[in-house]
Parts: structure tokens; C-alpha cells; sequence
């Protein structure tokens, strides 16, 4: 599975429209081109399933932070992948 596909998921739309996007804003800004093609790298390459079961097991406590308003970046289950 690909971060790609993972967040096509998590978002509700197809990942081909998650790809539009990026090329939209390359398009749209020249200068983007080079960060544009390393994030459409990586959101294409393969996530490694040790990864998935780490971002997994945290995810119930993620949730409740969010639910509960505890919003801190540094603390993220994200850093993971």
C-alpha cells in the first residue's frame, strides 16, 4: 500500500484526484516543480507495514486528543511514517 492510497482513504477521494491537485498547484507555480515531483515520490512509494502498525497502535489516542481539544504537533503518531 502507498501513502497515496492511504490517504485517498482517509480523505474520501480518489487518489487521482489527490494527484491532479499537486500537478495543478506545479502547473499553476513552476517553482513548486521540484517539491511537487519529491511529494508525488514519495506519496507513490510503497509504506513500510511496520510503519502501519506503529501509525495503528496510536491512532485510538490520537483520536481521543482530538476529540478532547489536545492539539499538539509534537506529539503526533504522523512522525512514524
Amino acid at each position: 500500500m502507498t501513502l497515496l492510497q492511504l490517504l485517498a482513504l482517509a480523505a474520501g477521494v480518489p487518489a487521482s484526484g489527490i494527484v491532479r491537485l499537486i500537478e495543478q498547484a506545479k502547473y499553476l507555480n513552476p517553482d513548486l516543480a521540484p517539491l511537487a515531483d519529491e511529494w508525488l515520490g514519495k506519496l507513490n512509494a510503497a509504506v513500510d507495514q511496520s510503519n502501519l502498525v506503529d501509525v495503528a497502535s496510536k491512532l485510538p489516542a490520537e483520536i481521543a486528543n482530538i476529540a478532547g481539544g489536545r492539539l499538539s504537533p509534537r506529539d503526533s503518531p504522523s512522525g512514524a511514517i
